[in-house]
């Protein structure tokens, strides 16, 4: 039987290959005339790449593509989930770091309300740190710890999750260590509250080479032969444990309070 056109619509048919050509043909190829000539987002940009913080020492916009590993031109290539994040990461960051020729407001709008559709099919949000938009997962644990830490770790609660950390056992391991500097002043909170997670999380945070190092050989006190023998990818694995264990943490030193109400509620 053939489908409705509501049927179609509702089909997930989102894909990441025909998004990120929508995105490419967009960027690269949808021109408006500024009085003068053709220009295009990539152009206009190109034009006053000299202006823009980020770029270092990058002279175009093409020499920064090749000092970062960037091709976004090419279209003879598979994507993938992080190649999408990471062209509308740029594409944002771009458009945002100059000021884009008023004739072609219409296409900012355009390839602005593209990522933002995108983003919102992959449950992703923005997050801002120093000027720079990166894109993480909406994960809801996340999002409320980063409402309720001290604004030094609050990025970090987020960034945990981008795609650039993934296999990034140490970045990964450096986040788990400003998290352990902030619990360690609460731990007598946190043992009243729930003494197995206590328990558990400030074992990783000692033996899993966190706070200490526990992969030397030579340091008998603190060396962890069990965790040393792990490959790179159970400790990343492991280490994600962690982190969530951080966050619900977090919840509960947040929802102490509560606690406290409905303990004394119930003892009316």
């Amino acid at each position: 039987m053939r489908k409705t056109f509501l049927e179609i619509l509702e089909e997930n048919n989102f894909s990441y290959q025909i998004e990120y050509e929508r995105l490419r043909d967009i960027f690269y190829g949808t021109y408006r005339y500024d009085g003068f000539a053709k220009i295009t987002l990539y152009s206009q940009i190109n034009s006053n790449f000299l202006k823009i913080k980020f770029r270092k020492n990058a002279l175009s916009l093409d020499d920064f593509d090749r000092a970062n590993g960037y091709n976004f031109k090419r279209r003879e290539r598979i994507i993938n989930l992080d190649e999408l994040i990471s062209f509308c990461e740029y594409i944002i960051n771009f458009i945002n770091a100059i000021s884009i020729n008023y004739a072609l407001s219409d296409v900012v709008k355009l390839i602005e309300k593209q990522v933002d559709t995108i983003m919102d099919t992959i449950c992703y949000m923005p997050v801002e740190k120093k000027g720079i938009t990166i894109f993480v997962p909406k994960e809801p644990a996340a999002i409320e710890v980063s409402q309720i830490v001290d604004e030094e770790i609050s990025y970090k609660v987020l960034s945990y999750n981008h795609y650039s950390l993934k296999g990034n056992v140490e970045e990964k391991r450096k986040v788990l260590e400003k998290f352990a500097l902030h619990l360690e002043p609460r731990q007598t909170e946190l043992q009243e509250l729930n003494p197995t997670l206590k328990k558990d999380i400030f074992y990783a945070f000692n033996n899993l080479n966190i706070r200490h190092n526990n992969l030397d050989e030579t340091d008998a006190g603190n060396f962890n032969q069990k965790f040393s023998d792990f490959t790179d990818e159970e400790k990343e694995k492991l280490y994600d444990y962690v982190y969530n264990y951080c966050l619900e943490a977090f919840l509960e030193l947040e929802n102490k309070e509560g606690r406290r109400i409905i303990k004394d509620l119930k003892q009316v």
